[in-house]
């Protein structure tokens, strides 16, 4: 089991921890570091070769909530850092690209593939849940959407960061076949709202099938989801 934490050096802070448990239920390494900003990290992702730590622009800070402010705010400018550490190597090893402002609550799955580390995972420009620090409402919902590129796969090939969107559909929690987690794979699967802009209300299930522009979408009856 592999496994990580955030916020390791206190409330609000940027250190994270890494940790493996054996077959065996025994923990045989446990690692700490620092990431370069104070983000709330929802999830990480996994291959067969390397962890990925997605470090985005979803910012704590102890020193806004004490004057009042959200404790967590989008702050775009402070873009996306994505770090990469071999599964054989340790936290000083980690490798960090930049690149610009997103969110990812939920990965789908990733993989490694020769010199290419590729991660998919559904992905939002903006986070309506969360107010920025620069209105003093939270950003209307016409202009957000909970999957506003859809389904993407991100590569980081020879030192560089790159973002190919597969489809636009508005969705989130991704499944796939467990056996595949890590490795290649085509299927994948998510909740999806087909409705009106904006709108996170599921009402389909969306077959994604990588490398095919048009996924079949299952709509379904009011109650389903």
């Amino acid at each position: 089991m592999i496994f990580f934490g955030y916020m390791v050096d206190g409330m609000l802070g940027k250190g994270l921890s890494y940790q493996v448990v054996n077959a065996d239920g025994v923990l045989t390494r446990s690692e700490r570091f620092e990431a370069p900003i104070s983000s709330m990290v929802h999830d990480f992702i996994v291959t067969s070769e390397h962890v990925i730590f997605p470090i985005l622009p979803l910012t704590g800070s102890v020193q806004r909530a004490m004057r009042g402010e959200p404790a967590f705010a989008w702050e775009p400018d402070k873009g996306s850092h994505i770090g990469v550490m071999p599964r054989e190597g340790s936290v000083e090893d980690i490798r960090w690209y930049e690149t610009d402002p997103c969110y990812v609550f939920h990965p789908m799955n990733a993989m490694t593939s020769g010199i290419q580390s590729a991660r998919t995972s559904c992905n939002s420009k903006r986070r309506r849940y969360f107010r920025t620090l620069t209105v003093a409402r939270p950003i209307p919902k016409r202009r957000t959407r909970g999957c506003a590129n859809g389904k993407s796969i991100s590569l980081i090939i020879r030192g560089g960061f790159k973002r190919t969107y597969l489809d636009d559909i508005t969705g989130e929690f991704p499944r796939l076949d467990e056996r595949r987690a890590g490795l290649e794979y085509r299927h994948g699967y998510y909740a999806a709202s087909t409705g009106r802009e904006g709108s996170m209300g599921f009402n389909a299930l969306v077959h994604q099938i990588l490398q095919k522009t048009s996924p079949p979408v299952m709509s379904l009856r009011p109650g389903i989801i």
